[in-house]
């Protein structure tokens, strides 16, 4: 039984269907190539090909939203700082270790400070051990004003007391080949991610101020740190004074092992990459995908579906 032969039209309107099928899958090919190109090399923090300044800028994003939420219902200045806390850290006891209102000694108050105590991981050998000790250290209400009364000077020839920079100093034996020696180590503080205002200031446009240590491997065991607090003031445009105006005896062990990780919780910075992986491509796509697509989608129709479309046989037949 001979098979029926298919007609010259049918053959036509079967190559135009493929003809077009072609025309619209190729620049949705190359917009989806755009796209996943975006999502996987370019725009992943993760990819060896990533434009980091702009993976930094979507990371730094991702982080300020994820901020406000996690502030949302705090009230300052101790929930929200201690929900930094756990915002800032990777594993961090939310328990205080040390909390204390400081005054000078005519019993004026200085500041509030509260100390958390944080572990950092160390990657050995692809295992991961919490071995790096990370106390975070608080200001609060501090009160700009005593503090400069604090130096020895005139007051009335300090240039301004905005200008006060703080810092924490103090010694701690540290491990050498040639044996323990005690070394000294100074940090500064710095404003809290600029997000939580020091209301209860005499400067109430300054931040909460926050300095953290990593305790280095090579720390010799210590069961307490004694720390300097210092403050750097201008007095004249040439001549700026550092001087301690405080000091506290903190209890800090640099030694990871004796903590008792039961009572750490997971901060943010140890799980960031899961909670923000189901909005990296919203926002990725929402900022940057979007119309990088639609530019490929736009110029790839304009000149393959006209070029497509010239082949497209006629469905009249010639007489």
């Amino acid at each position: 039984m001979s098979q029926k032969k298919l007609s010259i039209k049918t053959k036509k309107i079967i190559i135009n269907t493929i003809i077009i099928i072609l025309t619209i899958a190729i620049p949705l090919a190359i917009t989806a190539f755009v796209a996943d190109y975006g999502f996987n090399k370019r725009y992943n923090p993760n990819s060896e090909y990533a434009d980091k300044t702009i993976t930094d800028q979507i990371a730094s994003d991702l982080r300020s939203d994820a901020f406000v939420v996690l502030m949302e219902g705090a009230t300052f200045p101790r929930e929200r700082i201690q929900k930094y806390v756990g915002y800032r850290s990777q594993k961090y006891n939310p328990t205080p270790i040390y909390e204390e209102t400081i005054y000078n000694e005519k019993n004026e108050k200085l500041f509030n400070m509260v100390v958390y105590d944080g572990l950092w991981k160390r990657i050995d050998e692809g295992v991961e051990y919490y071995d790096i000790v990370s106390p975070q250290i608080y200001i609060y209400d501090v009160q700009y004003g005593k503090i400069k009364e604090e130096f020895e000077v005139d007051p009335t020839v300090i240039e301004d007391i905005e200008d006060i920079e703080l810092s924490v100093k103090f010694t701690i034996p540290y491990k050498r080949d040639s044996g323990v020696a005690d070394e000294e180590r100074q940090y500064s503080f710095a404003d809290v991610n600029g997000a939580i205002t020091d209301t209860g200031s005499d400067l109430n446009t300054k931040q909460v101020q926050a300095c953290e240590f990593r305790a280095a491997l090579r720390f010799a065991e210590t069961e307490n740190i004694t720390v300097n607090f210092n403050a750097k003031i201008t007095i004249t445009s040439s001549n700026i004074v550092d001087q301690v105006f405080k000091s506290i005896n903190l209890p800090i062990n640099s030694d990871a092992s004796t903590r008792n990780l039961d009572n750490f919780e997971e901060g943010l910075n140890s799980s960031f990459d899961s909670i923000i992986a189901p909005q990296l491509k919203a926002l990725v796509f929402k900022k940057y995908i979007w119309w990088q697509c639609l530019i490929a989608l736009v110029v790839s129709s304009v000149v393959i579906v006209p070029f497509g479309l010239s082949f497209i046989l006629p469905l009249k037949e010639e007489k």
